[in-house]
């Protein structure tokens, strides 16, 4: 896996790898409060468990970057190949 960090504009700001041995410098990460982030997964079949502080409120909506493609969108799908060759480039 590789946790991508975003300042406000899009721009990739950080990226660690973690979660296995092939790539990882950490076995989790933890993410600043209100910091834009995504991860992407290296190796097919990656299982990825995120925490948050809860309660969890399901009716609560996601706080998407305006920034991002729609998800099931075909820019979404361009932008994460092009997240990953970032990731991969790195």
């Amino acid at each position: 896996m590789a946790l991508v960090t975003f300042d406000d504009q899009g721009a990739v700001t950080g990226v660690v790898r973690f979660g296995s041995e092939k790539y990882a410098s950490a076995a989790g990460v933890e993410v600043t409060p209100s910091t834009w982030h995504t991860v992407v997964a290296l190796e097919a079949g990656s299982v990825l468990l995120e925490v948050k502080a809860g309660p969890f409120d399901p009716n609560q909506p996601k706080d998407l970057a305006p920034w991002a493609p729609a998800e099931g969108t075909p820019d979404a799908d361009s932008y994460l190949q092009q997240l990953i060759a970032k990731v991969d480039g790195l």
